[in-house]
């Protein structure tokens, strides 16, 4: 949830090893949460965004 009262949903973006993290964050509505998540499964699916843990 946002300052405001919106839902929020933050995503990681694909990245190579040497290159800083990177995401986008995406606001719906009051009450669009099930489509916030359809649209960030969609864009996962889509474009490869995914979660990798650093090495350590």
């Amino acid at each position: 949830m946002s300052l405001v009262g919106f839902p929020v949903l933050t995503l990681p973006a694909r990245r190579e090893a040497h290159e800083l993290p990177f995401g986008i964050q995406i606001i719906a509505p009051p009450g669009c949460e099930s489509r916030l998540f359809a649209f960030g499964r969609a864009i996962e699916n889509e474009l490869g965004f995914s979660h990798r843990r650093p090495p350590l």
